[in-house]
C-alpha cells in the first residue's frame, strides 16, 4: 500500500467518525497523532504574499478561511458528475446476486450434472442457450484465466445477454437496456478485442467506447450521451438539450451549497517547499508562518484539521441518494461532501496540504490558530518588508529566519535574523 493510499484510508476513517457524531475533541486528538506521524515536529506552515491582510493574520495569530469558489483550482471541492459511475453503481445495486445461483454456476463449471432446477431463477437462466454455450466452452477449455477471458471476448454479445438475465425485471437498468437495444448492439459491434478485455476487467472508459458511435469533439460523458441521443433520435433534439441543462443546474446548486456552507484555510507540512514559495509567497518575496500544533490554543479544539488526499479520481455524488432513507441520505451526502473538500487532483500533491474546515458560519473569516513558533522571510523579500517582519517577530517574541538560495543545488537554506 502506497503512502497516499494509507493517507486516504486514514482520512476516510476519520470522516466516518465525524459523520457518526464522534466528539470533536477525539477527532482532533486523532488528527494531531496523524500529523506527528507525517511531521514529527507537529508544525504546519502558511505561505503568504506581503500585504496588509497577511500581516494582520501574522500579528493576530489567525488564519483566513475562504470560500472554495475563490480557490485557484476550478476542480477543488467540486463533485464529479458522470454517467459511467452511475451505470456501475446501478449495476452493483440491482444485479441479481443470488448466492444459490452463483453456487450452482460453480458446480456446473466443475462438471457436476445433478443440479436441481426447481428454483425459477435458476431454471430460466440455465435454459438460456447463450449461457449454456459459454458454460460448455469453459468446461472444455483448460481453464486458465487467459483462456477463460478469450472465451468471454469471443462470446461478448452473449455475455452481455447473460448479464441482462441476472438483472431483475423491474430494474431501472433493464428498462434503459431494453430502450437502447439499437445503441447497445451498435456499440458492441464496434468494440475492439482490447476494449472488450478492458470492459471485462472493469477498466473501460465509457467515453472512449461512445466515440466509436460517432461522438465528435473533446467532450465529457454527459455531452457524449447527448450527442448519441441526437444521432439515434434526431426528432428529440430538444429533450437531449434539456437533459444537459438539468445536469448543469444540478451541479450549480451543489456548488453554491458547498460555497455557502464551508470555508477552508490551507496549510502545508514543509517550510522549504520551493513551489509553494513561488506560487503562494509572491515568488519568494513574501513570508511563511510556522504554527505549532503540538501546543493548544483557546480555539484549537474547535478546528477541524485534516490532511488533503491527492487522487486521479474525483469524488462523485452517488445517484443512489435519491432512493435511500432520509437519515442514510444525509450521512452519505455529508460523507461525500467531506471527501470532496479533502480530495484534490494529484497534480497538486507537491502542496502537501492540510485543511482547516469551518461550517456553520455565514461568511469567510479568520480563526485563531495555535501559537506561532517561527517566521520565515522569503529569499527575495526586500529590505523594507524584512524590517517590518523583524519588528513583528520581536513583538511576538518568536524567532525569525531568512530563507537563502543554495548556490550549488536546488535547495533552500535558512539563517537566523537577529533582533
Amino acid at each position: 500500500m502506497s503512502k497516499n493510499e494509507r493517507g486516504t484510508d486514514w482520512t476516510n476513517v476519520i470522516i466516518e467518525k465525524i459523520v457518526s457524531g464522534t466528539d470533536m475533541h477525539e477527532i482532533n486528538e486523532e488528527a494531531m497523532k496523524h500529523l506527528r506521524v507525517v511531521n514529527p515536529s507537529g508544525k504546519l506552515y502558511k505561505y503568504r504574499a506581503f500585504n496588509k491582510y497577511a500581516l494582520n493574520n501574522l500579528i493576530e495569530g489567525t488564519l483566513f478561511c475562504a470560500s472554495p469558489n475563490s480557490f485557484n483550482d476550478p476542480f477543488d471541492c467540486r463533485f464529479g458528475i458522470g454517467i459511467q459511475n452511475a451505470v456501475e453503481e446501478v449495476l452493483e445495486r440491482e444485479m441479481c446476486r443470488d448466492d444459490e445461483i452463483i453456487e450452482v454456476i460453480g458446480r456446473m463449471l466443475n462438471g457436476e450434472t445433478s443440479i436441481d432446477l426447481e428454483n425459477d431463477k435458476i431454471s430460466s437462466i440455465f435454459n438460456n442457450e447463450q449461457f449454456m454455450r459459454v458454460i460448455n466452452e469453459f468446461k472444455e477449455s483448460a481453464g486458465t484465466d487467459d483462456e477463460m477471458e478469450e472465451i468471454l471476448i469471443h462470446n461478448f454479445e452473449s455475455v452481455i445477454g447473460i448479464l441482462r438475465a441476472f438483472i431483475p425485471e423491474d430494474s431501472v437498468m433493464k428498462k434503459y437496456l431494453d430502450k437502447g437495444k439499437e445503441i447497445s448492439s451498435d456499440l458492441i459491434s464496434t468494440l475492439s478485442d482490447e476494449q472488450k478485455r478492458e470492459m471485462l476487467q472493469g477498466k473501460y472508459k465509457m467515453l472512449e467506447c461512445l466515440k466509436n458511435l460517432g461522438v465528435k469533439g473533446d467532450v465529457d460523458e454527459i455531452s457524449a450521451l447527448v450527442q448519441i441521443d441526437q444521432i439515434y433520435n434526431p426528432e428529440n433534439n430538444e429533450r437531449a438539450n434539456e437533459v444537459n441543462n438539468i445536469v448543469d443546474n444540478m451541479e450549480q446548486k451543489i456548488v453554491e451549497n458547498i460555497n455557502n456552507t464551508y470555508f477552508i484555510g490551507s496549510l502545508c507540512t514543509d517550510y522549504k517547499n520551493r513551489l509553494m514559495w513561488s506560487h503562494y509567497a509572491n515568488s519568494h518575496k513574501g513570508f511563511c508562518i510556522e504554527y505549532d500544533f503540538s501546543e493548544k490554543c483557546d480555539e484549537s479544539n474547535q478546528l477541524l484539521l485534516l490532511p488533503v488526499v491527492y487522487s486521479r479520481e474525483r469524488t462523485s455524488l452517488p445517484w443512489s441518494m435519491t432512493q435511500i432513507e432520509e437519515t442514510e441520505m444525509y450521512n452519505l451526502a455529508l460523507t461525500r461532501t467531506l471527501q470532496a473538500l479533502l480530495t484534490k487532483d494529484d497534480a497538486w500533491s507537491y502542496e502537501k496540504e492540510w485543511r482547516v474546515i469551518l461550517s456553520g458560519t455565514e461568511k469567510p473569516g479568520n480563526v485563531k490558530m495555535p501559537p506561532i513558533s517561527c517566521i520565515y522571510v522569503g529569499a527575495l523579500c526586500n529590505g523594507r518588508n524584512r524590517a517590518v517582519l523583524r519588528n513583528i517577530a520581536k513583538k511576538l517574541n518568536v524567532p525569525i529566519k531568512q530563507m537563502k538560495i543554495d548556490r550549488g543545488d536546488y535547495e533552500l537554506r535558512t539563517s537566523d535574523i537577529e533582533f
